[in-house]
């Protein structure tokens, strides 16, 4: 079994624990594996992203084909979240759903070109297309992670 490494950053104190047994918890939920590094990233603003953008999820690196994927994982949520706990993990699970999305296989990166921009977006190794052309609120991924978020809340697994 991989060990796993959680860090968060850019909040304080007690803060710190808390996020990072709540990431610890819901890796164990959703039962992802073979994860080595997760960096949660508290920002003013999700990097690229409109202002109203609550998390994203990121790797250290998009890989080209046939190149080994990044196993650094990075979930960025806006730090004004701290104060709304509704907010704050259900952005953490969402986001986590999409690690576990990469990790399973069911959604992949790829940009074809060293230095490009361009990110093609495959689900269920179909290709769905350029990440910046699909629509984020009926993208298959999204719906998902809204879901399990969603139903873990009202479980009162969150």
């Amino acid at each position: 079994m991989v060990s796993m490494n959680v860090d968060v950053l850019n909040i304080e104190g007690r803060k710190i624990l808390y996020i990072k047994n709540k990431t610890e918890k819901y890796i164990k939920l959703l039962n992802i594996k073979n994860i080595e590094d997760i960096v949660v990233k508290f920002v003013k603003r999700i990097p690229k992203c409109t202002k109203d953008v609550m998390g994203m999820y990121d790797l250290e690196y998009v890989t080209r084909p046939n190149k080994k994927p990044s196993n650094k994982h990075i979930v960025y949520i806006r730090k004004d979240l701290i104060t709304n706990r509704y907010a704050l993990l259900t952005t953490l699970m969402h986001e986590l759903v999409h690690l576990k999305q990469y990790a399973t296989g069911k959604m992949n990166w790829v940009r074809y070109q060293l230095r490009s921009e361009n990110i093609f977006i495959f689900w269920k190794k179909k290709r769905m297309g350029e990440f910046c052309d699909l629509d984020y609120y009926s993208s298959p991924w999204e719906i998902e992670a809204r879901e399990v978020a969603k139903k873990m809340w009202r479980e009162g697994k969150l």
